[in-house]
């Protein structure tokens, strides 16, 4: 009988540690291994991103837009904790609904 109890929270503990690695060490384990290429002069880090697309509010699913953004904030912090960019460029288009967008 206490052999039952004393594995019953094992499923729990993994479906927890699954969803805490997914959702924030995996952005680290990819990260951890970039480098800016020779930190001993004086040169400038510079990270780039470009092309986004993130969903408006005319096309996609809410879910599917709360799921992109989530793991976009989730990979971008992580970067720029790790990195230390000096500075940040975003270019490209950054939604899929630039038609329909407003110049505000």
């Amino acid at each position: 009988m206490l052999k039952k109890n004393k594995y019953k929270f094992i499923p729990f503990f993994l479906i927890l540690f699954t969803f805490f690695y997914n959702e924030y060490l995996i952005y680290w384990q990819t990260l951890v291994f970039c480098r800016w290429q020779d930190t001993t002069k004086n040169n400038l880090n510079l990270m780039l991103i470009a092309d986004t697309h993130l969903l408006g509010s005319r096309n996609g699913h809410w879910f599917d837009k709360l799921r992109r953004e989530w793991q976009q904030h989730r990979a971008f912090q992580t970067a720029r904790f790790l990195l230390q960019p000096d500075y940040i460029v975003i270019m490209g288009d950054l939604t899929d609904e630039g038609k329909w967008c407003s110049d505000k």
